[in-house]
């Protein structure tokens, strides 16, 4: 799902250092994603593997979501003073 909305989010790129943060956003969502694939079955697995399930959630998964968390963050930045900088340019005109 997110993959798809970076798909049709790549149409709307305005330059390249959107663009970079895009791509570096769909590498840590998919880093996300394989550390979630790794954390499930340690969860699913009940006690027997609460402790393995704690230490992936703390480590990989924790730490590739801040990562892409940071990024989004960013890129709304970015965003925000490029609405900003529209508006000033309207107003000028």
């Amino acid at each position: 799902a997110i993959g798809d909305l970076l798909v049709r989010y790549n149409t709307l790129i305005a330059n390249d250092e959107e663009r970079q943060l895009v791509a570096q956003l769909r590498t840590e969502i998919e880093a996300y994603n394989a550390a979630n694939e790794r954390l499930m079955p340690l969860s699913r697995a009940g006690a027997a593997r609460v402790d393995e399930a704690k230490a992936a959630l703390r480590g990989d998964s924790m730490t590739t979501f801040r990562a892409a968390l940071k990024t989004l963050e960013q890129l709304t930045e970015l965003n925000a003073k490029g609405a900003d900088d529209a508006s000033k340019n309207a107003a000028e005109t």
